[in-house]
């Protein structure tokens, strides 16, 4: 009558006689317990017990998790926010409740088309493994937001609710972060370019993730293509090292062709840039002619002349002519003021 410490059975007197109470001892969450009950009239006549009840004392409550999104997740869509939930005394799960807060402008979304300043407790499809259809929720482009859940159970009278935990949060992002092609700089023609870079940035909090470079010999239509090392037919985007500054190891350039170049970054939400144009460019290594056309070889002179020529390239054009001018007698040379 004052604890379960004995394995002697007791029969223990209630109050009352048709209608009868028994105020119950404290009970261990998770434990089973039986219940019979026995009468005695006023002439001493003892009734047989009949079969006992049974019921299990749970005052635990169940546990439930968010699994998506994943805490510090940044997405570009939501569609649905899943999760699971359990209950580990038996009573098994009710329902699965969540809410969903912006915790920039301290709002939380009602189920109905609405951002309000009071909590809303949405109802999930699903108990251990649940749903909820997020298709709906007007998500902002570069907003943080915080999911929270709760899981009630089928103890009676009154469930057991879980206190929700820390939840997880996310970035939602929809902007697409932006690349620029820094080398080669201005410019139509070049004789060398070993390497390509660039810089990248994203506005929207989400982080450049990647850059993605595309290089189209346009004379040829083709496109170098990294995993094979060779200029293919299909178009192919290569991966550059590093994300806010960038840069990538230039092919074999072919003398006379005209290359384009674009650039794409990609963030950490999944958001693609559109390319822009891009750089075009002809890659030109064969250096130019030029030939002295007076004095002509051999000639002998007796005033000093006004040296002429001729000079020419097949692509760039010619851009400045240099002459040298050597005393061979005394083996000096003209510095363009004395010798």
């Amino acid at each position: 009558g004052t604890d379960f410490s004995s394995g002697v059975e007791y029969w223990l007197n209630a109050t009352g006689t048709t209608s009868w109470t028994y105020t119950a001892p404290g009970l261990n969450s998770g434990a089973r317990y039986f219940i019979r009950s026995k009468a005695k009239d006023k002439a001493t006549n003892v009734e047989t017990p009949g079969t006992a009840i049974s019921f299990k004392y749970d005052t635990t409550a169940p546990s439930s998790s968010v699994v998506l999104p994943s805490n510090g997740g940044k997405l570009n869509s939501l569609s649905t926010i899943s999760g699971t939930a359990t209950d580990t005394t038996g009573a098994g799960v009710q329902i699965v409740q969540l809410n969903i807060k912006n915790t920039d402008d301290t709002t939380y979304w009602d189920g109905i088309g609405v951002w309000s300043a009071t909590q809303t407790w949405l109802l999930a499809t699903g108990t251990n493994n649940w749903t909820y259809n997020s298709s709906g929720v007007t998500w902002g482009s570069g907003k943080n937001y915080l999911v929270q859940s709760r899981a009630r159970d089928n103890v009676s009278p009154t469930p057991n609710q879980e206190t929700p935990g820390t939840g997880n949060s996310f970035l939602f992002e929809t902007s697409a972060p932006t690349s620029t092609i820094t080398l080669p700089g201005a410019g139509v023609y070049f004789g060398s370019l070993p390497n390509i870079s660039g810089t990248s940035s994203d506005t929207g909090g989400a982080g450049v993730n990647s850059v993605k470079v595309l290089i189209k010999n346009n004379t040829d239509t083709l496109y170098w293509n990294e995993s094979t090392l060779n200029w293919t037919g299909s178009t192919y985007w290569n991966s550059a090292s590093g994300t806010t500054s960038w840069g990538w190891a230039s092919p074999s350039w072919t003398n006379a062709k005209t290359y384009i170049i674009q650039s794409k970054a990609i963030d950490n939400a999944n958001n693609e840039e559109t390319p822009g144009g891009g750089k075009t460019f002809i890659f030109d290594n064969t250096p130019p002619s030029s030939s002295v056309t007076y004095p002509s070889n051999g000639q002998t002179l007796n005033t000093s002349p006004t040296i002429t020529g001729n000079a020419s390239d097949s692509l760039a054009s010619v851009g400045n002519v240099k002459v040298k001018l050597k005393n061979i007698t005394n083996t000096t040379y003209y510095n363009g003021a004395v010798w």
